[in-house]
């Protein structure tokens, strides 16, 4: 009877170094991962060398007629040894995967109204925005936006804020510093947070922008409005990349994009339309003092155009009283043709010094032979001249873009 012990203990010889070594390299970094690249180099690849003779040789002398029972014990622990790091691996992405599921990457926007220098607790921050602090109190005009990034050990401290999406209900302060951090010479304070958060409806747009309900960190900015004895919490649509937006352009769906002109004599810090939240993004809605300025974007809501629109909005400066007006949107005269696709619908709120706001209401369309047109509605009723940068037909080239019938 033929024997195969010298192979199969060869295989087991090198299956145990490969495991060893496998397993070795799992928590292994750096050089030391280098140092054991070089030992398994040298031992595996002797190791395979050495069975790789054995089992030519049994295959000669059984001139092709081993058995497979032969093969599997010389190869087989080998194969199953060389599993291991693969397979490690993929079930620590799957770990990764669950987790990043359920702890999704935050996004905020802090606006400093209070009049002081505000410094965060950096475990609050993601901690590479420290460089940017204190948050000045004599700038309001300027927010502070950063991404959170939660770990395991964070969400294990029970620090992180965020329960999957959203605020834990039972977080109902924040903990603030000012002073000279610097110094030594700050002050601890927990600031009340005064209001329960009001969510879009983000559920409308899972199936138009590809995520799953429930699972919209990705769309939703915080934005924490710092007032001087309390904070506010105002959830916002975020403002969409430009992948994000491209998902919506022709669809059926509830997103209006809306721009606006402040004509007013001070920035705008805080707007809603229709009780959802703006996102205005890094820096307060600045007062249109030049064309730069002019059609700023103020943010995104899910809402349709049907009905008159209710805003409420405040400036950067003391008291900040709500300001509030109901504004009638205009309506197109014309469909689109066969062919053309609208981009996403979209508004322009023109607020006046007086308090008063006139909306525009535009679309860029997307016309055969790849050109691109616009309808807008023009000069609202009621609005006694056009700005001093024009409609909003005048961000565009009107060489390049074509001015549709409304």
């Amino acid at each position: 009877m033929k024997s195969y012990v010298l192979g199969s203990v060869v295989g087991a010889v090198l299956a145990l170094a490969v495991a060893i070594i496998s397993l070795e390299s799992l928590d292994a970094q750096g050089n030391q991962l280098f140092g054991l690249f070089l030992i398994g180099l040298s031992i595996i690849g002797l190791l395979a060398v050495l069975l790789l003779i054995i089992w030519i040789y049994y295959l000669t002398r059984d001139k092709g007629r081993t058995p497979l029972c032969a093969h599997g014990i010389m190869w087989g622990p080998v194969v199953l040894a060389a599993c291991i790091v693969p397979v490690s691996e993929s079930m620590d992405d799957a770990r990764k995967s669950r987790f990043e599921d359920a702890h999704p990457v935050m996004q905020e926007i802090h606006i400093n109204l209070t009049g002081r220098d505000l410094w965060f607790d950096p475990r609050n921050t993601g901690g590479t925005h420290y460089t940017e602090m204190p948050m000045r109190g004599d700038k309001p005009e300027k927010f502070l936006e950063w991404s959170l990034y939660p770990s395991p050990e964070l969400i294990g401290s029970g620090a992180f804020l965020y329960e999957g999406s959203r605020l834990k209900q039972n977080v109902r302060s924040m903990r603030l510093y000012t002073g000279e951090l610097l110094e030594e010479k700050t002050k601890s304070i927990e600031v009340l947070i005064a209001n329960k958060p009001s969510y879009p409806d983000t559920d409308r747009l899972a199936s138009v922008m590809g995520f799953r309900q429930g699972h919209d960190a990705t769309i939703l900015v915080h934005q924490y409005y710092h007032y001087p004895d309390h904070i506010e919490v105002a959830p916002a649509l975020t403002r969409f990349a430009g992948s994000q937006r491209d998902r919506l352009w022709g669809k059926i769906q509830p997103v209006v994009e809306f721009r606006g002109v402040n004509l007013g004599q001070q920035p705008i810090a805080r707007l809603e339309i229709n009780g959802q939240a703006m996102s205005l993004g890094e820096e307060a809605f600045s007062v249109a003092d030049t064309c730069f300025w002019a059609n700023t974007p103020v943010g995104e809501a899910i809402l349709t155009l049907d009905q008159p629109l209710h805003l409420r909005w405040q400036t950067i400066e003391p008291p900040h009283r709500w300001q509030e007006a109901t504004v009638p949107v205009p309506k197109f005269l014309t469909e689109n043709s066969k062919g053309e696709r609208t981009r996403v619908p979209s508004v322009v709120l023109y607020f006046t010094g007086e308090g008063s706001v006139f909306a525009e209401r535009f679309e860029a369309i997307d016309l055969p032979a790849q050109k691109l047109g616009v309808r807008t509605t023009g000069l609202p009723e009621g609005m006694a001249s056009p700005p001093p940068c024009g409609m909003a037909y005048a961000g565009y080239n009107p060489e390049t873009v074509q001015l549709l019938p409304r």
